[in-house]
């Protein structure tokens, strides 16, 4: 699942994962457990250089785990070696919500105030329109999304 920080991406792999038992992976809880770091706290101290790195590193673990439900940060997909591992995966979903829908939240350093959300928004979207084998319209509960995921056929 990749998509804007905050657009619903952690809640729906966790539903999407209690509702088919497949195992789950969230990239940003990876970076955090192997850090023992927050990632805010990591941007803060280190740099969003080190934390893409991480990201990445983390990323790269999960190649090739078919069946696995993958939750990445908003960014993961602006490099592409990322896109490549999560391709070896299987199909790439973009969760779509707008910009005016997500609140901006101090835990997420990039998209903590309402003009970095639209600032990020319009750079990022392009790029994970590309990578995306089908976008699902984020508009209800994390449940209603993974159910609309599956309609579309993403997990056998």
């Amino acid at each position: 699942l990749i998509g804007m920080s905050g657009a619903g991406k952690s809640a729906a792999a966790a539903a999407l994962k209690r509702i088919t038992e497949r195992p789950m992976e969230d990239t940003d809880l990876m970076v955090e457990q192997k850090t023992g770091m927050k990632i805010r706290d990591i941007f803060a101290r280190y740099g969003e250089e080190h934390f893409r790195r991480l990201e990445s590193e983390a990323i790269g673990s999960l190649a090739g785990k078919n069946g696995m439900i993958v939750s990445t940060g908003g960014g993961a997909p602006l490099r592409p070696e990322n896109l490549s591992a999560l391709k070896k995966n299987g199909r790439i979903v973009l969760l779509e919500r707008d910009p005016a829908d997500i609140l901006p939240d101090p835990s997420r350093p990039l998209a903590d105030t309402e003009e970095k959300i639209r600032t990020l928004y319009s750079r990022r979207y392009p790029i994970y329109r590309a990578a995306a084998d089908i976008t699902v319209r984020v508009s209800g509960t994390p449940d209603a999304t993974a159910m609309e995921i599956l309609r579309q056929r993403l997990l056998p």
